[in-house]
């Protein structure tokens, strides 16, 4: 990562320590090779469904609901998606 840069790392700063359990990365939960939203985003999420359904486009910044919904499908089906192929275990 460093090597086009004119930066150098410290080798005994360098320590590579596995992941342990889950993490959290811009609203999404990583643990192993899965990764999905967060729980709380979810709830979000569905309840943002429930407004763009009963209201459609009365609804409030409806635009941005959309948006939301949109991202959290596109999260869905590419893991779905990747989760088919061979994903290596980074947490090892």
């Amino acid at each position: 990562m460093f090597d086009a840069t004119a930066l150098k790392r410290a080798p005994e700063k360098v320590i590579v320590q596995p992941l342990k359990g889950r993490i959290k990365i811009h609203g999404l939960v990583v643990h192993g090779p899965s990764v999905r939203t967060t729980k709380g985003y979810r709830n979000k999420l569905r309840a943002y469904s429930h407004i763009l359904s009963t209201r459609g486009e009365r609804a409030t910044g409806h635009h941005v609901l959309i948006g939301h919904v949109q991202y959290a499908q596109h999260v869905d089906a590419t893991f779905q998606q990747l989760s088919r192929e061979e994903v290596p275990d980074i947490s090892e």
